[in-house]
C-alpha cells in the first residue's frame, strides 16, 4: 500500500505469481479503487513478492519484484505521467528462487539498496545502489544450510546501522546478519524457532 500517482491517497500493488504480473488498484479516496493496471514481469517469472522505493531518486515511487522463476529482480521505474516503464532486471544467480525482497539504506549514502532471499542458493543477495538507479552486481551472503523464505530489514543492535534477519525453512530457525561497514554484514547468527519458519514482520520494541 502506497500512494503511487501523488495524489495523497493510499494506492494497491499486488504481486500475481500465476499470471507473471503486478497489478494497481489506484485509490478514490472514499474506500474504493480503480479496476487494475497490470504490468508484466516476463515470461514464466513467478514474481514471489514485491517492494516499493524511489530507487532512483526522482521523486516517483519504482516497484521492485523477486522473480523466482526468471532468477532476478525486477524494477519497473515510476514515470512523470503515473505509468512504469519497462521491467529492468537484476540476477540473483541461477537456481537461486528468490522469494522474498525488502528494500532500505544499508550504505552511508541517501539511495535505496535491495535484499533479497534466495530459497535456492541458500543465501541472502545484497544490491547496492548505484545512485541512478542501477545496483552493484550481487553480494551474496550464506545461511548455514537453510532455504531462506522471507527476509526484512532493521537495526537490531541499536548502533545505527541496518540488520537483515531472515526466516528458515528446513532448519526452524531464523537468522540475523548484523550489519559491519559500509553496506557488509557478518556472518549468519541463529537463533532456535519451534517450527519452519515463513514469513516475518519487523515490530522493533522493548518487550
Amino acid at each position: 500500500i502506497s500512494d503511487l500517482n501523488n495524489d495523497t491517497l493510499p494506492d494497491i500493488v499486488t504481486v500475481n505469481y500465476g499470471t507473471q504480473s503486478i497489478s494497481i488498484f489506484y485509490g478514490h479516496g472514499n474506500g474504493n479503487f480503480s479496476s487494475p493496471v497490470t504490468y508484466l514481469t516476463g515470461y514464466d517469472s513467478l514474481p514471489m513478492s514485491l517492494v516499493i522505493g524511489d530507487f532512483n531518486n526522482d521523486n516517483y515511487l519504482d516497484i521492485a519484484t523477486a522473480n523466482a522463476g526468471t532468477n532476478n529482480v525486477g524494477i519497473l521505474f515510476g514515470n512523470q505521467n503515473n505509468t512504469f516503464g519497462n521491467e529492468i532486471i537484476f540476477s540473483t544467480g541461477v537456481g537461486s528462487y528468490p522469494y522474498s525482497i525488502a528494500t532500505g539504506y544499508l550504505n552511508d549514502d541517501i539511495f535505496l539498496d535491495i535484499v533479497v532471499a534466495n530459497y535456492g542458493t541458500k543465501n541472502i543477495g545484497v544490491f547496492l545502489s548505484n545512485t541512478n538507479g542501477s545496483f552493484t552486481n550481487q553480494i551474496t551472503y550464506s545461511i548455514d544450510n537453510a532455504s531462506p523464505y522471507s527476509i526484512g530489514i532493521g537495526d537490531v543492535n541499536r548502533d545505527n546501522q541496518m540488520d537483515l534477519v531472515v526466516t528458515n525453512q528446513g532448519i526452524n530457525n531464523i537468522g540475523v546478519l548484523l550489519a559491519s561497514d559500509n553496506g557488509t554484514f557478518e556472518s549468519s547468527l541463529t537463533y532456535y524457532s519451534s517450527g519452519s519458519s515463513s514469513s516475518i514482520a519487523f515490530a522493533i520494541y522493548d518487550l
